[in-house]
Protein backbone atom coordinates (compact mmCIF):
# COMPACT_ATOMS: atom_id res chain seq x y z
CA UNK A 1 0.00 0.00 0.00
CA UNK A 2 1.31 3.48 -0.75
CA UNK A 3 1.52 6.81 1.70
CA UNK A 4 -1.39 8.35 -1.01
CA UNK A 5 -3.55 5.25 -0.62
CA UNK A 6 -3.17 4.58 3.36
CA UNK A 7 -5.76 5.57 5.79
CA UNK A 8 -3.56 7.65 8.06
CA UNK A 9 -2.12 9.86 5.22
CA UNK A 10 -4.24 12.63 5.69
CA UNK A 11 -2.51 13.07 9.24
CA UNK A 12 0.76 13.01 7.37
CA UNK A 13 -0.27 15.43 5.07
CA UNK A 14 -1.02 17.63 7.97
CA UNK A 15 2.56 17.51 9.29
CA UNK A 16 4.43 16.71 5.94
CA UNK A 17 7.68 18.80 7.42
CA UNK A 18 7.96 16.38 10.17
CA UNK A 19 7.71 13.08 8.01
CA UNK A 20 8.63 10.60 8.77
CA UNK A 21 7.96 10.47 12.66
CA UNK A 22 4.13 11.85 11.72
CA UNK A 23 3.70 9.15 9.33
CA UNK A 24 4.20 6.40 11.96
CA UNK A 25 2.75 8.24 14.52
CA UNK A 26 -0.31 8.60 12.18
CA UNK A 27 -0.12 5.05 11.66
CA UNK A 28 -0.32 4.55 15.50
CA UNK A 29 -3.14 6.67 16.04
CA UNK A 30 -5.80 5.16 13.03
CA UNK A 31 -4.75 1.52 14.77
CA UNK A 32 -5.91 3.12 18.21
CA UNK A 33 -8.96 4.58 16.06
CA UNK A 34 -10.00 0.84 14.53
CA UNK A 35 -9.10 -1.33 17.30
CA UNK A 36 -10.65 0.64 20.63
CA UNK A 37 -14.30 0.29 20.07
CA UNK A 38 -13.52 -3.67 19.57
CA UNK A 39 -11.83 -3.87 22.90
CA UNK A 40 -14.38 -2.50 24.95
CA UNK A 41 -17.39 -4.85 23.10
CA UNK A 42 -14.55 -7.23 24.66
CA UNK A 43 -14.24 -5.80 28.23
CA UNK A 44 -17.95 -5.68 28.52
CA UNK A 45 -18.83 -8.30 26.54
CA UNK A 46 -18.72 -10.72 29.90
CA UNK A 47 -21.37 -8.80 32.18
CA UNK A 48 -24.99 -9.53 31.99
CA UNK A 49 -27.18 -7.04 33.12
CA UNK A 50 -29.04 -7.35 35.97
CA UNK A 51 -32.98 -6.68 36.05
CA UNK A 52 -35.07 -6.35 39.37
CA UNK A 53 -38.87 -6.76 39.79
CA UNK A 54 -40.65 -5.46 42.73
CA UNK A 55 -44.25 -5.41 43.82
CA UNK A 56 -45.95 -2.74 46.04
CA UNK A 57 -48.86 -3.79 47.81
CA UNK A 58 -51.31 -1.34 48.85
CA UNK A 59 -54.20 -2.26 52.22
CA UNK A 60 -57.63 -2.03 51.54
CA UNK A 61 -59.14 1.64 51.52
CA UNK A 62 -59.91 3.04 55.55
CA UNK A 63 -63.40 3.28 56.05
CA UNK A 64 -65.70 3.78 59.08
CA UNK A 65 -69.67 3.31 59.57
CA UNK A 66 -71.60 4.29 62.46
CA UNK A 67 -74.74 3.20 60.79
CA UNK A 68 -78.19 3.96 60.56
CA UNK A 69 -80.00 6.48 63.45
CA UNK A 70 -81.55 5.07 65.96
CA UNK A 71 -84.56 5.45 68.18
CA UNK A 72 -83.54 5.42 72.17
CA UNK A 73 -84.33 2.32 74.20
CA UNK A 74 -82.49 1.87 77.91
CA UNK A 75 -79.95 -0.08 76.91
CA UNK A 76 -78.86 1.20 73.54
CA UNK A 77 -75.85 0.20 71.81
CA UNK A 78 -74.03 2.01 69.43
CA UNK A 79 -71.45 0.49 66.87
CA UNK A 80 -69.05 1.46 64.52
CA UNK A 81 -67.68 -0.44 61.76
CA UNK A 82 -63.85 -0.05 60.56
CA UNK A 83 -62.73 -2.11 57.43
CA UNK A 84 -59.85 -1.77 55.25
CA UNK A 85 -56.25 -0.50 56.47
CA UNK A 86 -54.25 -2.11 58.53
CA UNK A 87 -57.20 -3.39 60.59
CA UNK A 88 -55.93 -2.60 63.69
CA UNK A 89 -58.02 0.43 65.08
CA UNK A 90 -58.99 3.06 67.87
CA UNK A 91 -62.02 4.63 68.81
CA UNK A 92 -63.41 7.48 70.11
CA UNK A 93 -67.23 8.55 70.66
CA UNK A 94 -67.86 11.64 71.25
CA UNK A 95 -69.93 13.28 73.49
CA UNK A 96 -68.31 10.65 75.74
CA UNK A 97 -70.70 11.34 78.94
CA UNK A 98 -73.45 9.45 77.52
CA UNK A 99 -71.56 6.15 76.87
CA UNK A 100 -70.06 3.72 79.21
CA UNK A 101 -67.31 3.43 77.10
CA UNK A 102 -65.69 6.61 74.45
CA UNK A 103 -63.06 4.04 73.12
CA UNK A 104 -65.22 1.22 72.47
CA UNK A 105 -66.17 0.28 69.25
CA UNK A 106 -70.44 -0.67 70.46
CA UNK A 107 -70.43 1.35 73.50
CA UNK A 108 -73.91 1.45 75.67
CA UNK A 109 -75.89 5.03 75.71
CA UNK A 110 -76.29 6.44 78.92
CA UNK A 111 -77.84 9.27 80.96
CA UNK A 112 -79.29 10.55 77.64
CA UNK A 113 -82.09 13.38 78.49
CA UNK A 114 -82.42 14.47 74.57
CA UNK A 115 -81.90 13.40 71.07
CA UNK A 116 -77.90 13.47 70.38
CA UNK A 117 -76.04 12.85 67.65
CA UNK A 118 -73.32 10.48 68.10
CA UNK A 119 -69.67 10.89 66.68
CA UNK A 120 -67.08 8.28 66.37
CA UNK A 121 -63.59 8.61 65.50
CA UNK A 122 -61.91 5.74 64.02
CA UNK A 123 -57.58 5.87 64.18
CA UNK A 124 -56.19 3.52 61.88
CA UNK A 125 -53.42 2.64 64.64
CA UNK A 126 -50.68 1.08 61.87
CA UNK A 127 -51.38 3.91 59.31
CA UNK A 128 -51.92 6.60 61.56
CA UNK A 129 -55.00 8.08 59.92
CA UNK A 130 -57.98 8.72 61.29
CA UNK A 131 -62.21 9.00 59.99
CA UNK A 132 -65.38 9.97 61.81
CA UNK A 133 -69.22 9.00 60.94
CA UNK A 134 -71.98 10.13 62.71
CA UNK A 135 -75.32 7.96 64.54
CA UNK A 136 -78.46 10.79 65.29
CA UNK A 137 -80.21 8.97 68.60
CA UNK A 138 -83.64 9.94 68.72
CA UNK A 139 -84.79 10.42 72.39
CA UNK A 140 -88.83 11.11 71.49
CA UNK A 141 -90.02 8.07 73.45
CA UNK A 142 -93.80 7.30 73.44
CA UNK A 143 -96.28 4.81 71.90
CA UNK A 144 -97.19 5.92 68.38
CA UNK A 145 -100.54 6.87 66.62
CA UNK A 146 -103.48 5.93 68.36
CA UNK A 147 -102.44 4.60 71.59
CA UNK A 148 -100.33 7.67 72.51
CA UNK A 149 -103.61 9.45 73.51
CA UNK A 150 -104.80 5.88 74.58
CA UNK A 151 -102.13 4.86 77.15
CA UNK A 152 -102.21 7.13 80.42
CA UNK A 153 -99.37 7.26 82.72
CA UNK A 154 -100.44 9.48 86.22
CA UNK A 155 -99.10 11.22 88.20
CA UNK A 156 -96.04 11.87 86.32
CA UNK A 157 -94.06 12.84 88.32
CA UNK A 158 -94.64 10.68 91.31
CA UNK A 159 -92.78 9.78 94.31
CA UNK A 160 -95.22 7.28 95.31
CA UNK A 161 -97.93 5.49 93.23
CA UNK A 162 -98.29 5.45 89.60
CA UNK A 163 -101.31 4.39 87.30
CA UNK A 164 -101.03 3.06 84.39
CA UNK A 165 -104.51 2.65 82.48
CA UNK A 166 -104.26 1.15 78.63
CA UNK A 167 -106.26 0.29 75.69
CA UNK A 168 -105.31 -3.62 76.34
CA UNK A 169 -104.80 -5.44 79.58
CA UNK A 170 -101.20 -4.73 80.49
CA UNK A 171 -98.64 -8.16 81.00
CA UNK A 172 -95.56 -6.62 81.45
CA UNK A 173 -93.90 -3.60 82.89
CA UNK A 174 -90.48 -2.72 83.37
CA UNK A 175 -88.41 0.27 84.44
CA UNK A 176 -85.20 1.11 83.54
CA UNK A 177 -82.05 3.42 85.12
CA UNK A 178 -80.81 6.04 81.99
CA UNK A 179 -77.56 3.87 82.07
CA UNK A 180 -79.82 0.65 80.90
CA UNK A 181 -79.95 -1.15 84.26
CA UNK A 182 -83.60 -2.56 85.25
CA UNK A 183 -84.30 -1.12 88.79
CA UNK A 184 -88.02 -2.29 88.70
CA UNK A 185 -90.26 -5.11 87.30
CA UNK A 186 -93.96 -5.82 87.65
CA UNK A 187 -95.68 -8.86 86.41
CA UNK A 188 -99.10 -9.84 87.36
CA UNK A 189 -102.50 -10.91 85.94
CA UNK A 190 -103.20 -9.11 82.90
CA UNK A 191 -104.67 -5.23 83.40
CA UNK A 192 -105.91 -2.34 82.04
CA UNK A 193 -105.97 -0.18 84.72
CA UNK A 194 -103.17 -1.30 87.42
CA UNK A 195 -100.74 0.68 90.00
CA UNK A 196 -96.82 0.76 90.80
CA UNK A 197 -95.29 1.88 93.69
CA UNK A 198 -92.04 3.65 92.53
CA UNK A 199 -91.07 5.60 95.93
CA UNK A 200 -88.05 3.30 96.48
CA UNK A 201 -86.55 4.45 93.65
CA UNK A 202 -84.08 7.38 94.17
CA UNK A 203 -85.47 10.90 92.45
CA UNK A 204 -84.63 11.24 88.82
CA UNK A 205 -85.57 10.55 84.88
CA UNK A 206 -86.47 6.96 83.97
CA UNK A 207 -87.80 4.62 81.69
CA UNK A 208 -90.89 2.40 81.41
CA UNK A 209 -91.60 0.08 79.22
CA UNK A 210 -95.18 -1.26 79.01
CA UNK A 211 -95.65 -4.11 77.20
CA UNK A 212 -99.66 -5.27 76.47
CA UNK A 213 -101.27 -8.90 76.02
CA UNK A 214 -101.41 -8.52 72.10
CA UNK A 215 -97.67 -7.87 71.64
CA UNK A 216 -97.40 -4.29 71.47
CA UNK A 217 -95.10 -2.37 73.65
CA UNK A 218 -94.34 1.53 74.74
CA UNK A 219 -91.53 2.95 76.91
CA UNK A 220 -92.08 6.29 77.96
CA UNK A 221 -90.69 8.55 80.72
CA UNK A 222 -91.13 8.83 84.05
CA UNK A 223 -89.91 11.24 86.53
CA UNK A 224 -89.47 10.31 90.55
CA UNK A 225 -89.61 12.74 93.06
CA UNK A 226 -88.91 10.10 96.10
CA UNK A 227 -86.13 11.56 98.53
CA UNK A 228 -84.65 8.02 98.83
Amino acid sequence: MTKQDAPWSKWSVLFKPFSPVVDQYALIMWKLFVTLPALIGLATAGHSQTVVTFAVTQPPQFQVDAGEDLAYLPGLTLQAAATGGTSTYGYLWSPAQYVDDPNSPSPVVQDLLASTTFTVQVTDLGLGCMLTDEVFVDFSVGIPSALDAALMLSPNPSGGLVRIQAPAAVEHVVIHSPKGALVMEYRSMPSRDLSMDVSPLPAGVYFLTIELVDGRRNTQRLCTTSAH
